[in-house]
């Protein structure tokens, strides 16, 4: 992701090596600036950094590219916040598969510091797509006792959900600088969704900051 300030503003792609667009961003990083994650096969690609207009200068920016570790898959039942799934690791993916309709899983993370979270959620093999929105999510943060934080339907790409406390003026303050201790996160599908939408395999991940 890019890290901006002021009113720069970027467009972010990754390119294979012939130059196709494999999944691209413009507004999801902190700021507005551009954010992606993504699952990419064993290879090479292009990262390719540009302003949004494609007409103004970027006199400077960081990109920052993080390799998450898979963290194990979500098993059932943790349909409750009592017998929520751990998080292990502090830049992690999980593998899940929202089955049913009405499903709910809950994960438990604990933080051992001062921390910013960014959560999101995309997709878990290629049977559907955040791009597509053939995937329609919602992601939740909540206390260890149970209180609601915050919560997110559409932030990502397509229809998928992101949680963003990161960056100096972050999108949910809520997940920035969090005191130690545990939280939970709750997968379910959008309320407005319809079957298709609401079925589906997913990655969960979590970057501490």
């Amino acid at each position: 992701g890019t890290e901006c300030w002021g009113s720069m503003a970027t467009t972010l792609e990754v390119q294979d090596l012939a130059g196709q667009v494999l999944v691209s961003d413009d507004d999801s990083g902190i700021n507005g600036c551009s954010a992606i994650t993504c699952q990419l096969n064993a290879g090479t690609y292009r990262i390719h950094v540009r302003e949004f207009s494609n007409s103004l200068l970027i006199p400077a920016y960081r990109l920052k590219i993080t390799r998450l570790a898979p963290g194990g898959t979500e098993s059932e039942p943790n349909n409750q916040l009592a017998s929520a799934n751990l998080i292990v690791g502090s830049q992690v993916f999980i593998r899940g598969n929202h089955a049913a309709a009405f499903d709910d899983e809950w994960f438990r993370l604990t933080l051992y510091e001062t921390r910013s979270l960014r959560i999101e959620l995309i997709e878990g093999d290629t049977a559907k797509s955040c791009d597509d929105s053939t995937i329609d999510s919602l992601l939740e943060v909540y206390s260890s006792t149970g209180v609601m934080l915050n919560r997110d339907d559409d932030s990502g790409r397509g229809y998928c959900s992101l949680m963003d406390g990161t960056g100096a003026s972050p999108l949910m303050p809520e997940l920035h600088n969090m005191s130690p201790g545990i939280y939970y996160i709750r997968v379910s599908a959008s309320p407005t969704t319809d079957v298709e939408g609401s079925v589906f395999a997913y990655r969960l991940t979590v970057d501490q900051r």
